[in-house]
């Protein structure tokens, strides 16, 4: 029995008893309300039926309208909560929006899934012996090589810092031939989209 229906039958049983249930339809509280400060376009202070007060700032952001919540007015300043404002709109007015930024970058898979999918694929068309050597370099030093950084988080940073970590443990032969095994990985992750 839903929570709907338990109301019913107790609205139904207040009202066989006498009783009156004009309390029961009564709303809860107003809605929250907010109200636009005049520093920056877009910043406000919404109000909240509990009482509570939470500085926001609304803007467009990848054509998109987005509120961002900058925090309660009981915890920061005016002037604080302002100085974010503005930050935001200059994020938002040169175009940056960090949550489609995190969406598309979480839409890729991490590096080892791609891994993974990137040798279900393209194995099968190795040679027997090119896939027992390749597969030995990826098990020995591409399966831990980026703990879960995104592929399309992966950056020439990353890949010099664990070139150079691969070179001093290894030598250069090993390095560089997995170095060719990840470019090969990478430049199908772009033709792959």
């Amino acid at each position: 029995m839903t929570a709907l229906a338990l109301k019913q039958v107790v609205a139904d049983a207040l009202a066989e008893v006498g009783a009156s249930v004009v309390h029961l339809r009564l709303p809860r509280g107003k809605p929250r309300t907010t109200t636009w400060l005049g520093i920056e376009h877009g910043f406000g202070i919404r109000h909240y039926a509990t009482g509570r007060n939470v500085y926001i700032v609304q803007t467009r952001m990848a054509g998109r309208m987005r509120t961002v919540t900058i925090g309660s007015a009981a915890v920061i300043t005016r002037h604080q909560a302002t100085i974010v404002a503005r930050r935001v709109l200059a994020y938002a007015q040169v175009g940056l929006d960090p949550a489609t930024d995190r969406k598309r970058i979480r839409s890729a898979p991490r590096f080892d899934d791609f891994l993974k999918e990137y040798w279900d694929r393209w194995s099968p068309k190795w040679k027997p012996s090119t896939y027992e050597t390749q597969t030995q370099y990826r098990q020995l030093y591409l399966d831990r090589a980026f703990p879960g950084v995104f592929i399309d988080e992966l950056n020439e940073a990353h890949v010099t810092n664990w070139f150079a970590d691969l070179n001093n443990r290894t030598g250069p032969g090993a390095a560089n031939r997995t170095l060719g095994i990840l470019a090969a990985m990478l430049n199908k992750a772009e033709s792959w989209g």
